[in-house]
């Protein structure tokens, strides 16, 4: 037996807790790295709405300048309507709408995030 064996349970202990620090400070980049991608999902999302909104205010928005005339509604309607065909036959919807299953799985994801039990401090 050594001098200095009796050293030996403190340095185990003194291992295990900078073990338990690097187990630490990995979920706490985790955590970090999944908050991050969270923010930049629901940023990408808060930009996909915004072409939607855009998209569907440029459909919608010549139906204002229909007047109120049930006389000429049909006539008046005609050219909105020509005027809708061909944006619609032209533009390519796709960057133009909002994907909701993105919405679904941020919000699984922040699901996730939530404690199980007790209060997150």
């Amino acid at each position: 037996m050594g001098a200095l064996d009796f050293l030996n349970p403190i340095n185990v202990a003194a291992s295990a807790a900078k073990s338990i620090v690097e187990i630490w400070n990995n979920l706490q980049d985790k955590k970090d790295r999944e908050n991050a991608s969270i923010t930049a999902d629901l940023t990408d999302l808060m930009e996909e709405l915004r072409r939607t909104h855009s998209t569907i205010v440029k459909l919608v928005s010549p139906l204002r300048r229909v007047p109120d005339n049930p006389a000429t509604f049909g006539n008046d309607f005609v050219a909105v309507y020509n005027d809708f065909r061909d944006f619609y036959d032209a533009y390519d919807f796709g960057d133009a709408r909002t994907h909701c299953h993105k919405l679904r799985q941020i919000r699984m994801r922040m699901g996730r995030r939530q404690p199980r039990f007790g209060t997150n401090t």
